[in-house]
């Protein structure tokens, strides 16, 4: 039904299919970069916000992990990465993940730029991390398909291993906002699943990408996710049901990042 249904798309001028206007070239006042953090050698491949918007985390091809003062642009931090350049990059309080083609996931204390544990199943490059509602649990997705649960105070080895796509499993993300601890995830097999963190069960799929999904955000409010694929479509769903709100064009190529503003009322990509 969600192919054969009129499809509701923005392009970010003129009318969109549903009647739903949105603003034209003409209409959209300059937007001027507030600064230019400069320092790494090569891309930056990952970056994230502090809780408090203060500091801005950025992860480059360098082999580098660096702080910046978000309000000024100054260098605050560099981290060398002992296990080469970071494939994804977490932020919770002064606790940071860096994932690694390796398939290593390590634990920083940002703030002291000290390495406080490293985590690894196998060989499997680690594609996104994501804290789950404390500094000691998260997730990792991998290349191997999977996703793991880990909590820091069992040495052992990983919680959960969930057996979640047909595919690499190159995206995860959390809220605890949506009725209860929910994970996100999405694939090269072109679905995103949710998952009820309590239970560990799979609460649905959805399915519409026509290319490998490659990123993906809850809304503050855990109401609606939002997904990105290889093709540079971007998808909004619903996760009170399986149903597509959304589809957002624009971009040329593959979407890396997505991120809602803290009012859940704009998204970037």
């Amino acid at each position: 039904m969600q192919e054969r249904l009129p499809q509701l798309e923005s392009r970010g001028s003129g009318e969109t299919s549903a009647g739903i206007r949105t603003a034209s070239l003409q209409e959209v006042p300059a937007i001027r970069p507030v600064t230019e953090l400069t320092g790494h050698v090569g891309p930056v491949k990952a970056m994230a916000y502090t809780n408090d918007g203060s500091e801005i985390a950025t992860a480059g091809a360098d082999g580098t992990f660096r702080i910046w003062n978000a309000a000024t642009g100054a260098l605050v931090r560099t981290i060398e990465l002992d296990n080469g350049p970071a494939t994804a990059v977490a932020l919770f309080g002064s606790h940071a993940l860096t994932g690694h083609g390796g398939g290593e996931v390590v634990m920083w204390d940002w703030q002291r730029a000290e390495k406080l544990a490293t985590y690894k199943r196998n060989q499997a490059e680690i594609w996104s991390v994501t804290f789950t509602g404390r500094a000691d649990r998260f997730a990792a997705s991998s290349h191997d398909w999977k996703v793991t649960l880990w909590d820091t105070g069992t040495t052992s080895g990983p919680v959960q291993v969930i057996d979640a796509h047909e595919n690499a499993a190159q995206a995860v993300a959390f809220s605890s906002s949506a009725g209860g601890p929910r994970l996100a995830t999405g694939s090269a097999d072109k679905t995103i699943k949710l998952w009820n963190l309590d239970t560990l069960d799979r609460i649905r799929t959805y399915k519409g990408h026509k290319d490998f999904v490659t990123a993906l955000a809850f809304a503050p409010d855990g109401q609606t996710i939002a997904s990105a694929g290889l093709d540079g479509s971007i998808r909004l769903w619903s996760t009170k049901s399986n149903r597509s709100l959304r589809r957002l064009y624009g971009h040329r190529g593959r979407v890396g990042a997505l991120s809602f503003s803290p009012d859940g009322k704009n998204l970037a990509s």
